[in-house]
């Protein structure tokens, strides 16, 4: 099914096969009756048109993940792509591939993904294919070829999807425009030549796990509306199969009921050897693995990183740097400046640094090569999208850099700027550094979801774990010379757009801002303990879940004209707010994103990190305590 297109393993399935069984034994003894396969369609047939034009929807394995075994089907020859280079010469003859995944029966279906080749644009192609036949075996013989050949099309799937994006609202009228455009286009192909015609239905896209996520599913089951407009569009198909045979002499037309055939599949899996029917293989999250696509997602970091920055400004450094010889920073995408690049994790920060600071000397993710030398001692990122205090939170993501594993990081460090400058002068410059520390979010997404899948789960005890995890992990930073910590709390993530569209409100969550405050409460208790039992230490509580949480509440005033929904969102089953996807490189941002108060599903813009980060470093104690970071910085 077409709908989660672009770098996604796209996997061109059960029409790519039957095309192989055709082009190989049987074409083979069955040559006289069938000269060539042509192929035209979406992602279900594409061969690789998609790698030779400008779009998202690139197949990462145009003929199956597992099509790499094509020596068991003694297959080689497939219709090769009609974008590809080689495709030309005594190739043709055999049968070309026109099918382009994200296309569609109408022109306007798939634009979001960028190009895309539409239908028409592959009959047309086709057309120039038959010119370059004739001029090749002259037009006898390629009159006899062509009307010999078998033709293939598989295409309709994504005018169903994006059928709520079309200009047209009203259903009938839409399902109309669309057989009567494929009556044209097929009609068009047998002018062309074209005499056996095969044309496949559209199977059930509302049991799709990217249906089963983001629509209105009862239980998780088959999206019942989505279903029916494919049943909608199947009949209609089917009438229009048998009048074209009647009024279009020597015609063959056949239907493939792909519906019919993944219906029963997916109604008895167990006896076809499947465990699971209604879960992606490659998932990223979503109960089904459908809300996320198998793709890399993108992560801008925010408030501590700017706030990094102003500490790193010239104004500020310069006089500090007696007091603040290097800044040390821990935690999740609101401070990673790039570590997961190097690791094989979903969740890449696309802007590590801030979009318009103009800021070139922060400090450098650990796990880049060049974080080697004298720019240690000006401190070092250990943060990484994802991570949370818990080492398996943000395992859906892939790999990570927990907090834990974030300090044996930074012990490495210690023991490379030892080496470097002796240990008295390293202990001098690792207890006047400063320390900032923001984690935790990832740990209550893990926690609010094991609250909703279990009835034993308690948020008391789940938040009490988390301190107790925190505090060894911020007591091993002290024992490592670590004395000025700052520690943020977490923000109100009950207002992000994600929450919103989970669970279906125009406001915040209350529940999960409670649960968020539950261990916000924990932890501010818990850091004036620290500093009265750590010798020389000094923790301050950062409280972001206030200053976001006061510029939510009063966003018009700050400028912004929208205070709930994502500025970065994906056009396709994105929910009302733009939660329910993440940023992904194919998404859409935008006009002017400092019209948002949200970024994309999970992060604030720019503007309100920037108001946030000046606020924890001159702030008062409604914002943080019990001094602000300046103070900190200079004490």
């Amino acid at each position: 099914m077409a709908l989660i297109l672009s770098r996604l393993l796209i996997i061109s399935a059960i029409y790519q096969i039957l095309a192989v069984y055709f082009s190989s034994s049987i074409l083979c003894s069955a040559a006289n009756k069938v000269s060539a396969i042509f192929v035209f369609g979406d992602s279900m047939v594409e061969a690789g048109n998609n790698y030779y034009i400008n779009t998202f929807a690139k197949p990462t394995c145009p003929n199956g993940i597992d099509f790499v075994k094509e020596e068991e089907l003694g297959f080689k020859d497939y219709s090769p792509p009609y974008l590809a280079p080689n495709t030309t010469g005594d190739v043709i003859l055999k049968g070309v591939n026109y099918a382009s995944s994200g296309s569609g029966i109408l022109n306007a279906t798939g634009r979001i993904f960028g190009e895309h080749i539409c239908m028409d644009t592959q009959v047309s192609y086709f057309a120039k294919t038959r010119q370059d036949i004739i001029s090749r075996i002259g037009k006898p013989k390629a009159h006899r070829l062509l009307r010999k050949a078998l033709y293939f099309l598989m295409i309709g799937p994504n005018d169903v999807i994006f059928h709520q994006s079309s200009e047209t609202k009203d259903t009938t009228k839409y399902f109309k425009d669309i057989v009567s455009r494929f009556k044209s286009q097929l009609t068009t192909l047998y002018k062309l030549g074209a005499r056996k015609i095969v044309v496949t239905n559209i199977p059930p896209v509302g049991c799709t796990p990217f249906a089963r996520d983001t629509e209105d599913s009862s239980a998780g089951e088959c999206v019942s509306s989505l279903n029916d407009l494919a049943k909608l569009y199947n009949s209609r198909l089917m009438r229009l199969l048998k009048e074209l045979e009647i009024k279009l002499p020597g015609s063959i037309f056949v239907t493939v009921n792909s519906y019919a055939i993944l219906e029963d599949i997916l109604n008895n899996y167990r006896l076809y050897g499947f465990e699971i029917a209604d879960s992606a293989c490659c998932r990223v999250i979503g109960k089904h693995g459908g809300k996320i696509p198998c793709i890399q997602v993108i992560i801008i970091s925010a408030i501590y990183q700017i706030l990094v920055t102003i500490l790193f400004s010239p104004s500020i450094f310069c006089s500090a740097s007696k007091k603040v010889p290097a800044i040390f920073v821990f935690g999740d995408s609101l401070a990673e400046v790039g570590n997961n690049f190097y690791i094989q994790s979903f969740a890449k920060p696309s802007c590590p640094n801030g979009e318009e600071l103009g800021f070139k000397n922060y400090t450098p993710p650990y796990l880049n090569p060049k974080t080697t030398g004298d720019v240690i001692l000006k401190g070092v990122n250990y943060a990484s999208s994802g991570s949370g205090i818990f080492n398996s939170s943000g395992s859906l993501w892939g790999a990570h850099i927990s907090m834990d594993e974030q300090i044996k990081y930074f012990a490495n460090t210690r023991r490379d700027i030892i080496c470097r400058i002796g240990a008295k002068a390293a202990r001098k410059l690792l207890r006047r550094s400063l320390y900032i520390v923001a984690t935790a979010a990832n740990d209550l997404f893990v926690g609010m979801d094991l609250n909703q899948s279990s009835v034993e789960f308690d948020n008391n005890t789940y938040t009490s774990n988390m301190t107790s995890a925190f505090r060894f992990q911020l007591t091993s930073l002290y024992n490592l010379d670590a004395r000025k910590i700052a520690v943020a709390n977490v923000p109100p993530i009950g207002c992000t757009p994600n929450l919103r569209d989970r669970f279906s409100t125009d406001d915040c969550v209350e529940g999960v801002n409670e649960f968020v405050n539950l261990y916000n409460t924990k932890l501010k208790k818990m850091l004036p303990k620290l500093t009265t039992n750590l010798s020389g230490s000094k923790f301050v509580y950062m409280d972001a879940y206030a200053s976001i949480m006061e510029i939510l509440q009063n966003y018009k005033s700050y400028g912004f004209t929208n205070g709930d929904s994502a500025c970065c969102q994906v056009l396709l089953g994105q929910g009302k707010h733009g939660g329910l996807f993440p940023c992904v490189f194919f998404a859409v941002a935008c006009p002017d994103r400092k019209t948002h108060v949200f970024w994309d599903a999970y992060h604030a813009t720019e503007p309100v990190n920037l108001i946030a980060a000046k606020r924890l470093m001159d702030g008062g104690l409604e914002y943080v305590s019990p001094i602000n970071i300046r103070k900190l910085a200079y004490s």
